[in-house]
């Protein structure tokens, strides 16, 4: 086999595993990628979770702040928490659209939601008459706590419904990790294999290319003095060898 062939087939060799080692960590990544953006994707529920709480707070602030004022102004914290609160229960429905347990869960709380609303707008349209049996009603309402049982069984499934999220997080932070250290542990040893080829690419050229070339340099040199050539000097059956052997036979 001639050193061109040689020389040809290790660098299509390194050129072939450099390509397949890019397409192998593009590959790595584009996995990493959609593992991060699962774990993004789980913070954003959290994250919705937490505004539809604290918007569904915000409602029963309003309400309670205007049966006791009767000041139009806490009309709008009523009025723009029962906005945020179906926002971002749309919101979380659509992001957990792929979990079963989780859209149940959110029927759950829709349906308590909605009775909490009901009784939130029916309290306010009493106060609004601003007839005296009306706020009296309105009042005793208020007292016998069904809508704080609302909240509080509202507050139970969001924390069931966080509580999986929660997992889920862990989880896909744990895939996500684990990704990380597979490209870690791969460009190791791809640095090691390189580092190896380099050597026995070193060590190809150092003993096919440049000792043949010195031995031809020298032989060139005992031709010039009229030194005759020894066996010792000739190579392997390849283009160095036929020179050094040319030059053997003319000595």
């Amino acid at each position: 086999m001639s050193i061109r062939l040689k020389l040809t087939l290790l660098l299509f060799m390194l050129f072939s595993i450099s390509v397949g080692n890019t397409v192998f960590i593009f590959l790595l990544e584009d996995y990493g990628e959609q593992k991060l953006d699962w774990v993004i994707h789980t913070h954003t529920v959290l994250h919705q979770t937490e505004k539809l709480l604290a918007s569904m707070t915000d409602t029963e602030t309003g309400q309670r702040g205007y049966l006791l004022t009767t000041d139009p102004i806490y009309l709008e914290p009523y009025l723009s928490g029962l906005a945020l609160a179906n926002e971002s229960y749309n919101q979380l429905v659509s992001l957990t659209k792929d979990n079963k347990n989780q859209q149940k869960r959110l029927l759950v709380i829709q349906a308590l939601m909605n009775k909490k609303f009901e009784e939130l707008k029916f309290t306010i349209d009493l106060q609004k008459s601003a007839e005296p049996e009306s706020i009296k009603k309105a009042m005793e309402i208020v007292k016998k706590n069904t809508g704080k049982q609302y909240m509080d069984d509202i507050r139970l499934e969001i924390i069931s419904f966080e509580n999986e999220e929660k997992i889920l997080l862990e989880t896909r932070k744990g895939d996500f990790r684990e990704n990380r250290a597979q490209i870690t542990t791969v460009i190791a040893i791809e640095i090691a294999f390189f580092i190896l080829m380099g050597t026995i690419t070193a060590f190809f050229i150092q003993n096919k290319l440049f000792s043949p070339i010195e031995m031809l340099l020298t032989a060139t040199s005992k031709m010039e003095k009229g030194q005759k050539q020894t066996i010792e000097d000739i190579l392997p059956n390849d283009e160095m060898g036929y020179l050094l052997s040319r030059f053997y036979k003319m000595s």
